[in-house]
């Protein structure tokens, strides 16, 4: 498989390498690369990019060398790891807000501020 990095039309970006398979909307792979990405040309829809091979913007040649790209397939672990730590974050909140009544329970009972409550 080779890598390519495709800024799809349906405003999505997507990297496929033989680690694995990106995709997200522009706003999120700055978030995930930690980096500003420009985004496509004014009044461009869509850039392919294959290194060596080929590299297309809306259907028109490019030069083959394309050093964004290259640096961004080469992040695609980095990528895919914030990725999946941003699409966790909120599981994981959401757990630990659903322990939080047991937590509160505890230490008010260990405090002694619950000794004249009645279970119901």
């Amino acid at each position: 498989m080779m890598a390519q990095f495709h800024h799809h039309p349906d405003n999505l970006i997507i990297i496929r390498t033989i680690i694995g398979i990106y995709m997200d909307t522009p706003q999120n792979f700055a978030v995930d690369l930690g980096a500003d990405y420009p985004g496509l040309p004014d009044g461009s829809r869509e850039r392919l990019y294959e290194p060596g091979v080929r590299h297309f913007l809306d259907n028109e040649p490019k030069d083959l060398a394309w050093h964004p790209g290259d640096e961004y397939i080469a992040a695609v672990s980095t990528l895919l790891a914030a990725q999946k730590a941003r699409q966790d974050y909120p599981t994981k909140i959401a757990s630990k807000r659903a322990k939080w009544p047991d937590l509160l329970k505890n230490e008010l009972t260990a405090g002694g501020f619950l000794d004249d409550v009645k279970e119901t």
